[in-house]
């Protein structure tokens, strides 16, 4: 059972979960993807906490899933495990406690953060679900393509809240009902509603976050490539450090409690 902590001297067994869902081929020449919403136990131990895995509910198409259509019976439940909690009896004492469950984080990657949130995909001209910073289009050096990036600023972009967000997502369906423009231009990327929301401790501006295998293999193998193996000399590199810089890592040792 989870662990307990104490609430005006009662016992309380309340749980915390963090939810994560993304879609798996079924096989190399199948279009079919299989989505499984999975949640942990924040309170059971790390080494042992991907063994007790709950797997709420499974999607299985050849279309990704519509987040808000997908989540929505979640929502209900979560609403009501907050609201009511479980209640159950203890092995030992055989006194019955009811535990309340509340849902904070939702891990995923970056299209999975984007449906979650309701806004524009990754490479949409407000796509950063943590600011509201624009994108803009730059000519890739040497060829007349153009790519839209995030560039430098020397100021802090104004971070997303949840209740601008809900706003903002207000704004954009009032266009698109209104008709005004053929293609809507979404306020701030957002591009409506979330039932993420309605449940309870969870906040649609920074509840989600990146998966740990696109963080790690992914940005951060992409920046140490960037840093190390680069072939143009008027380049700024750390090719020249490499040994000195494999030593300071090698000789990082893990604490002894």
């Amino acid at each position: 059972m989870a662990q307990n902590s104490k609430e005006h001297g009662a016992v309380v067994y309340d749980l915390v979960l963090h939810a994560y869902t993304d879609g798996v081929s079924l096989s190399g020449s199948s279009l079919v993807k299989f989505w499984p919403l999975e949640f942990i136990v924040c309170q059971i131990s790390p080494h042992v906490r991907f063994r007790f895995v709950l797997i709420a509910g499974i999607w299985v198409d050849k279309t990704d899933p519509l987040m808000n259509s997908y989540l929505l019976p979640f929502t209900d439940e979560l609403i009501d495990l907050y609201e009511n909690g479980v209640t159950w009896t203890h092995p030992k004492s055989k006194i019955e406690f009811t535990a309340k469950v509340s849902v904070p984080g939702f891990c995923g990657d970056a299209p999975v953060r984007a449906q979650g949130q309701n806004l524009t995909q990754h490479g949409g001209r407000n796509c950063c679900n943590i600011c509201e910073q624009k994108m803009v289009r730059c000519r890739r050096e040497g060829t007349d393509e153009k790519k839209r990036v995030f560039t430098f600023k020397e100021t802090n972009s104004r971070l997303r809240t949840a209740e601008r967000m809900e706003l903002q997502g207000k704004e954009t369906m009032k266009m698109k009902r209104e008709g005004r423009r053929k293609h809507v231009k979404l306020c701030k990327g957002v591009k409506g509603r979330s039932v993420i929301p309605s449940v309870p401790c969870f906040d649609r501006s920074t509840a989600f976050y990146p998966e740990y295998m696109h963080i790690v293999l992914g940005l951060v193998k992409q920046f140490l490539n960037l840093f190390f193996e680069t072939k143009r000399q008027d380049v700024w590199s750390l090719k020249d450090h490499k040994d000195d810089i494999s030593t300071l890592l090698t000789d990082i040792k893990v604490l002894d409690y």
